[in-house]
């Protein structure tokens, strides 16, 4: 038990700190989170996808997918405002990110995909 000045306030402290713990532990999330069904249209293959370090907290694939016709492209899913966005960007942008962030583990990352995705350069937008 404790005792002395201020055993009072650290009691307090702590009960506050545990109540907020146990509310926190039966609240459920805020905004539930979206059902949502594949966005990538038939025809669509996938080929693989990179980690694209935007921020520290904030780290989305980029994924190479070929068309129907046989043309390569990369989505990348960018925040607008309150909710990320697929967009369309070209390996062009993806290197040049890397390269002016100096980011070699993503550059070799792409390079390494569009090797083992046999050797395509994905299309301009």
């Amino acid at each position: 038990m404790l005792t002395g000045p201020g055993s009072g306030r650290r009691r307090r402290a702590e009960s506050f700190v545990t109540a907020q713990l146990r509310r926190a532990e039966r609240l459920e999330e805020p905004v539930p989170a979206e059902r949502t069904t594949p966005t990538t249209p038939s025809g669509v293959d996938c080929l693989g996808h990179v980690r694209v370090p935007l921020t520290v907290a904030h780290r989305p694939w980029a994924t190479l997918h070929r068309g129907p016709t046989g043309e390569t492209y990369w989505t990348l899913r960018l925040w607008s405002t309150d909710r990320a966005v697929p967009t369309r960007v070209t390996t062009d942008e993806l290197r040049a990110y890397a390269r002016i962030n100096r980011l070699r583990s993503l550059a070799d990352a792409i390079d390494e995909l569009l090797a083992r995705a046999g050797g395509v350069d994905a299309d301009r937008r």
